[in-house]
């Protein structure tokens, strides 16, 4: 991700920002994770990054509050390594050879490498998120620990070949998907102890569950293109939950982006009107699904 992919929308000191903790991803190096062994496999994936939305909430969030969001680029590169982390786990779980249009890290360096990595990307995050104190620690390690949550539910559907009930997916959104997010935007407010925690973590997981539900319906969609809606691996997706209900395809689909929308709104509504809300705009517009 270039400087023309930082979001154009993005306050400006905000996007700067978001830039320096892109340049400090890329600049993580051997003494980092201490020998090469372990320090290849664990900056492999970092090496494409994905679209940065977590750094990019924790720094639009240090913004919408007042601070200043250079002070909290440790904190911006701390989750976008939890995250990480979790994808080379992920990968590992799902058996799944292809990430960002290259080899997983599993595929590429072996299961056990990769396990070792996705830990050290987890220690590294504690190590950068440490600094900015034991609550900002707790937040981010709940949502650490919800995520484990949320993975183990997902797998036991895959295993099990089961597909879950509308409530049960939700939770597994919640914790899977949303609860970093939330965790993102909630931060700066914790550390600074600002009083609209409440809010920005609401927001945050409204958001979040409409990001994985708008991950679902394109997903679905891509796949219903491929191979008639079939899928290679039977993972929960909203789509296919809503039609084991007894929807059609099509009005499962749009159950979906409807549902999707109402979380988008719902977030928006956390923030009320004006700058607070404005600065969220880049990221609510672009998991709305439809007409804006």
């Amino acid at each position: 991700m270039g400087k023309d992919k930082v979001p154009a929308k993005l306050p400006v000191n905000v996007r700067d920002e978001l830039r320096e903790t892109l340049r400090r991803i890329r600049l993580l190096g051997t003494e980092d994770f201490l020998v090469p062994a372990l320090s290849d496999p664990s900056r492999y994936l970092l090496s494409s990054p994905g679209k940065l939305v977590r750094p990019a909430l924790v720094l639009c969030s240090a913004h919408a509050i007042g601070k200043q969001a250079g002070k909290y680029v440790d904190l911006a590169i701390s989750v976008e390594l939890m995250h990480t982390s979790s994808l080379i786990h992920d990968d590992i779980i799902d058996g799944d050879r292809i990430r960002r249009g290259k080899q997983t890290v599993s595929s590429k360096y072996g299961i056990q490498s990769a396990i070792v990595a996705g830990d050290a990307l987890i220690a590294k995050a504690v190590m950068l998120a440490s600094a900015y104190g034991g609550n900002v620690m707790s937040a981010i390690s709940r949502s650490a620990m919800e995520m484990c949550a949320g993975e183990s539910l997902d797998s036991y559907f895959q295993r099990e070949r089961k597909t879950p009930d509308i409530e049960t997916y939700m939770k597994i959104a919640r914790l899977k998907s949303a609860s970093l997010i939330s965790a993102s935007c909630s931060a700066p407010a914790i550390h600074s102890s600002d009083g609209r925690v409440k809010i920005m973590a609401g927001f945050g997981m409204d958001l979040g569950i409409a990001f994985q539900i708008r991950d679902d319906v394109m997903d679905f969609m891509q796949r219903d293109k491929r191979n008639g809606g079939g899928s290679e691996k039977f993972r929960p997706n909203i789509v296919a939950t809503l039609h084991s209900s007894g929807l059609s395809t099509r009005k499962a689909i749009e159950e979906a982006i409807a549902i999707n929308n109402r979380y988008v709104i719902r977030a928006r509504k956390r923030l009320g009107r004006g700058r607070l809300a404005d600065i969220f705009d880049t990221y609510t517009d672009q998991i709305m699904l439809g007409p804006k």
